[in-house]
């Protein structure tokens, strides 16, 4: 009698072990990456990078980080897809520098873009890993849910980039917004850079 008790406490606990690691993959999901691909600058994204529309399980603030081949990326950009405008001609809003796109806030984000900076050469393969918190509160808890996915991509081979022996390299995108027709005109722009002092 008492091996029949503790036979059935046994399945019993199995049972509960099984339908607790069920409950634990549904919540614990691969991040679902609709489309990513490598680009050039545009007037949306002045600089090389990688753009991928994510769909989220549910309307949820987000932190978002992204490695490329290996690299933890410093930043990310955030955009509701139902925000965006063309990339060739965004609102003023939309124009990096703006702090419109940061990779967290208390925005709820369901579809989305994330952008990160890429100095791809043509024609290569770049691996990577974009991973996003899910929480409750802006603040991070021991609660919140990671959502990963890695993606192998190719970089577009027709395109002409910059010397691949530069260090450093900053891209420049003239936009028309007051609709004048402008050929041929010269552009002054103020381009500034940093030096870094050697350490003593």
């Amino acid at each position: 009698m008492k091996n029949k008790t503790l036979f059935k406490t046994a399945i019993l606990l199995a049972s509960i072990f099984v339908i607790i690691n069920v409950d634990a993959k549904e919540v614990l999901k691969e991040l679902n990456i609709k489309h990513i691909e490598l680009g050039p600058p545009v007037p949306a994204i002045p600089f090389y990078h990688f753009i991928a529309e994510i769909d989220l399980p549910e309307p949820s603030i987000i932190e978002v980080q992204a490695e490329v081949n290996g690299k933890t990326l410093r930043a990310t950009d955030l955009h509701r897809i139902k925000d965006e405008k063309e990339m060739d001609r965004p609102p003023i809003s939309h124009r990096p520098p703006s702090g419109y796109g940061l990779s967290q806030d208390a925005t709820l984000y369901k579809n989305m873009h994330v952008v990160g900076w890429v100095k791809w050469e043509p024609g290569k393969e770049y691996t990577i890993k974009i991973s996003v918190r899910i929480k409750k509160n802006v603040k991070a808890s021991e609660n919140d849910v990671w959502l990963t996915k890695t993606e192998t991509v190719k970089a577009p081979g027709n395109i002409a980039v910059f010397d691949p022996a530069w260090k450093n390299y900053k891209s420049v995108v003239v936009t028309e917004t007051a609709g004048i027709a402008r050929k041929t005109e010269p552009v002054e722009f103020f381009l500034p850079f940093i030096l870094m002092r050697p350490s003593i």
